[in-house]
């Protein structure tokens, strides 16, 4: 039967597809737009925000900040898309932003043969910042102490190493390195780990984890030490020891929960309450809690 010319015969689902798919992607175009629009929005304040605090910190590094910022965007995460590629998205985004307030470069330990901390070190900063390869954790620790705007990163410290790097850390002043990062920020549990240290400010993130370098004046057991930290106030979450030899005294790198600074009246009292056992510990630094991926 014969159609009137004005009628218009009722598409098939084959030629209503294509139509569908063509405004779907110019959806997909005017998001990626938007997405650009904000992110050269967010360039523009990231600058602002870098000329008032020049001078603060030399690397522009905030841990913490960025902590919190993806514990953030985690906890409103929903929807397919996995959220180690938002993490993967925004950690790239704020290796650039972070160029745009200030260059600084990456001295990264690099044993022959093991690129982990390289990888670890481009997924955390991004493929802008400038890295350096080390052969030893020496030369990363003056790379950092040389340059204010270095990084350094480096392997989680292992027991048994009779010349391990984190005695070489301070945290004196704002001039000398310290432990502010801890890699991954965003990822399995079970991976290898390692630290960055940096001559950068420390900030509370609301849920961080701080080293403390303990000197015992005389042979002690693991367990007393502990005992004895834990009276003053801390909770161990993890402990190694170097020179602690019979007739030696021990130095033994223990981190802690929560975030501590030089003046936490629990330093004190640790070496108070135990003059003769204890030395004055310092602190080296810390990191904020990872988001661990499930």
């Amino acid at each position: 039967m014969m159609t009137d010319a004005g009628d218009i015969p009722p598409q098939t689902p084959t030629d209503a597809a294509p139509q569908r798919l063509a405004a779907l992607r110019e959806e997909i175009d005017r998001l990626d737009n938007q997405i650009h629009d904000l992110l050269m929005r967010r360039a523009e304040i990231v600058a602002e925000v870098g000329s008032a605090k020049r001078g603060a910190n030399p690397t522009f590094l905030r841990p913490a900040r960025e902590a919190e910022i993806l514990r953030r965007l985690v906890a409103r995460h929903q929807g397919s898309l996995p959220f180690g590629t938002v993490a993967r998205i925004w950690r790239e985004i704020v290796g650039g932003m972070t160029m745009i307030q200030g260059k600084f470069g990456i001295a990264v330990y690099l044993p022959e043969g093991d690129g982990t901390y390289w990888d670890l070190a481009r997924d955390q900063f991004g493929v802008l910042p400038s890295v350096t390869v080390h052969l030893s954790a020496g030369s990363v620790l003056r790379a950092v102490s040389d340059d204010p705007a270095m990084l350094g990163v480096l392997p989680w410290p292992q027991e048994g190493d009779s010349d391990p790097w984190w005695q070489y850390v301070q945290q004196a002043d704002d001039h000398t390195p310290r432990i502010v990062a801890r890699l991954p920020a965003y990822g399995a549990a079970n991976g290898p780990s390692a630290l960055v240290i940096a001559r950068a400010p420390l900030e509370a993130s609301g849920e961080d984890r701080s080293f403390l370098v303990v000197e015992t004046l005389k042979e002690i057991s693991r367990t007393r030490l502990l005992s004895r930290v834990g009276a003053a106030g801390f909770t161990v979450d993890w402990i190694t020891d170097q020179l602690d030899k019979p007739g030696l005294p021990g130095l033994h790198l223990i981190e802690v929960e929560g975030f501590v600074i030089e003046t936490d009246p629990r330093l004190l009292a640790l070496h108070r309450d135990n003059p003769e056992e204890i030395g004055q510990p310092r602190v080296i630094g810390g990191y904020p809690m990872p988001l661990r991926r499930k």
